[in-house]
């Protein structure tokens, strides 16, 4: 399984498209991965990001 490694698309929207990504991104890092060491599988980890 291959890494997902994150794209940066230059030119392409606002700032405050940025700014929204970023808190959704700190917002669901914390609420879902808080306390959270690892996951047994990928299906788990998927699963547990969208209760």
């Amino acid at each position: 399984m291959r890494d997902p490694a994150p794209t940066t698309c230059w030119g392409i929207g606002s700032s405050a498209d940025t700014a929204l990504a970023e808190f959704f991104d700190a917002t669901f890092e914390r609420e879902t991965l808080q306390g959270r060491k690892h996951w047994p599988g990928k299906r788990e980890a998927l699963l547990d990001s969208f209760r």
